[in-house]
């Protein structure tokens, strides 16, 4: 009898796990190109978005642009915000400083209404999830 409720007990406690898992796993991504989202950003606000872009560090807000020409330019009216997310640490942090320049994915919520500094960006991503090196 005993391992008959350790069984139902366990099969109780992976249903419930599994359920968890899946409903975290439900957060759909979507993979954009950065043109698309700096011609109709309204279009992607609110959705989790996976972008590549070239990435411009800043200690308190870092910036995406479409190309190296946006960056050199710094075409700021054709480029979004990046919010550092909240797990940066100072080895994370020094990482980050090494993307300067190079194309990056990037995936987390974006915000149309959320212009960056001075407004002049098209949008701002927040609830960064993760910032990587694109390898072409």
């Amino acid at each position: 009898m005993k391992n008959f409720k350790l069984i139902l007990i366990l099969m109780f406690m992976s249903t419930f796990l599994f359920a968890r898992g899946n409903a975290k796993s439900d957060i759909e991504i979507i993979s954009v190109s950065m043109y698309e989202v700096l011609v109709s950003p309204d279009k992607f606000h609110g959705k989790n978005i996976e972008i590549t872009g070239v990435y411009k560090f800043d200690l308190d807000l870092a910036t995406l642009y479409p190309s190296k020409e946006y960056f050199i330019e710094d075409v700021f009216e054709s480029s979004l915000s990046i919010h550092l997310p909240v797990w940066v640490t100072p080895k994370n942090l020094e990482r980050l400083t090494e993307l300067d320049g190079e194309y990056v994915r990037v995936t987390g919520e974006f915000d149309a209404k959320n212009r960056g500094y001075g407004g002049f960006n098209k949008g701002q991503i927040f609830n960064v999830k993760q910032i990587i090196k694109h390898s072409k």
